[in-house]
């Protein structure tokens, strides 16, 4: 799990320390907002990420929850955006041809250099912000079909795999290997852990879920 633990409160990586029992604990060490995360067991964030796993590869009703919310992400990102859709084609149409007519005026002598200079740069401005947000819903429709696709792939993946079986196989470098190739990250929170697996959104699990207790937070943390 190392470089895979993260304190949820200041986004930075966790520190492996012994506590005093032969157990091997993760701590946030950082001052300010991740110095109240309790420690949490190797043991009980290594169950967490293999839960992870297999409520993913195996859970059909969280997988349909899954691409429910990702379809809802790909139809919001081919609309531009909640509150803000790609520009319109006519509408871009209409501005250019505005300035297409605006250069002609200039060129015929019917307006000021300076009357020119102004209208131009204010149709360039509004052109510009438009294509840039065609631009950024094209991307983001791009990004969000991408999302979409790893999923199933990684979805596919573990519905195949016989993880529990494998895990028991495997030597302790084929297991690091396994976690590095499918587990992005485990986010220890106060009240749970996000399990980010790679193609996947985060799976929240609470911490009795894995054998952890759960901890009320008071200060400087203690904890499984």
């Amino acid at each position: 799990m190392s470089g895979r633990v993260v304190c949820g409160l200041c986004l930075r990586h966790m520190s492996i320390s012994d506590n005093g029992r032969g157990q091997i604990q993760y701590r946030c060490k950082h001052r300010g907002g991740g110095w109240s995360i309790p420690g949490r067991s190797k043991r009980g964030l290594l169950e967490a990420a293999l839960l992870g796993l297999r409520l993913l590869g195996q859970d059909c009703e969280l997988q349909e929850a899954i691409r429910r919310e990702l379809e809802t992400e790909r139809r919001t990102a081919r609309q531009g955006g909640r509150r803000a859709g790609p520009a319109p084609t006519n509408d871009l149409e209409a501005l250019t041809e505005q300035r297409r007519k605006l250069l002609h005026l200039h060129y015929e002598g019917h307006i000021s250099p300076e009357q020119f200079g102004e209208e131009q740069a204010r149709l360039t401005l509004k052109i510009d912000a438009m294509q840039d947000s065609n631009r950024q819903a094209a991307q983001a429709a791009l990004q969000a079909n991408d999302v979409a696709d790893r999923f199933e792939q990684v979805a596919q993946l573990l519905r195949e795999l016989n993880l529990d079986d494998i895990w028991e196989a495997a030597t302790e470098q084929e297991q690091r290997t396994l976690l590095d190739e499918l587990v992005e990250s485990v986010v220890v929170l106060p009240s749970h852990l996000e399990v980010a697996v790679h193609g996947a959104p985060k799976l929240n699990v609470l911490p009795e879920e894995v054998g952890l207790k759960a901890v009320e937070i008071g200060g400087v943390g203690g904890g499984t």
